[in-house]
């Protein structure tokens, strides 16, 4: 059954902006209706058809502790989620910590979301990771007509 994916993101070198782009790839490679695009602008119409909500960021902090979502406080901006099926995705260069156990706590906490699924990714394997994270997260969703 084809599914409605909304992929949303907040990026600041570009990074997580690529990760949405191949995760958006993955998701229509399997045959669903996926929208890609930056969360600026993104309107409640958009959240609403989506039967999946990606939401990406990145991983700021030191290198080795002091791991957090990158940009929370823009990514307020997103209309509520509603307890709406939401995947979590995060890019990161050296090491993640346990970012996306906090980004997740994030969205559920601050955007009312039903967090499925969460991935942080190394920014270099982005494009061999999205296949496999895009069949995991439509995996946990039953939609019915």
């Amino acid at each position: 059954m084809e599914v409605n994916i909304l992929v949303t993101y907040r990026s600041r070198t570009g990074n997580t902006e690529r990760a949405a782009e191949f995760i958006g790839g993955a998701f229509a490679e399997l045959g669903h209706d996926t929208l890609v695009r930056p969360f600026d602008g993104l309107d409640f119409a958009e959240v609403s058809a989506a039967d999946i909500v990606c939401v990406g960021t990145w991983v700021d902090g030191l290198i080795l502790f002091g791991h957090r979502p990158g940009d929370t406080g823009k990514l307020r901006e997103i209309p509520m989620l509603w307890n709406k099926p939401t995947a979590a995705f995060m890019t990161y260069a050296f090491h993640p910590g346990n970012c996306i156990d906090l980004f997740a706590d994030w969205l559920e906490s601050e955007l009312g979301a039903n967090v499925i699924a969460g991935e942080a990714m190394r920014a270099r394997d982005v494009e061999a990771l999205a296949l496999g994270f895009a069949e995991d997260v439509v995996s946990r969703v039953t939609v019915t007509a």
